[in-house]
């Protein structure tokens, strides 16, 4: 169980969970991050592509 500090930081409720769980929690919260980097990524990437295609010029 994660906890919001005052300071805002997070602490894991060791009572409350086996080392197992915290780490079968943590690696999903790992994978939904990085999926959303790659999300951001391709996004960006397709920006890119939109802007090149914007530039192109008939010679």
């Amino acid at each position: 169980e994660y906890n919001e500090t005052e300071e805002g930081n997070y602490c894991i409720n060791y009572r409350s969970q086996t080392t197992q769980e915290i780490l079968v929690s943590a690696e999903a919260q790992a994978k939904e991050i990085l999926n959303h980097i790659a999300s951001v990524t391709e996004q960006r990437e397709n920006k890119r592509t939109e802007r090149f295609e914007e530039v192109e010029i008939e010679v």
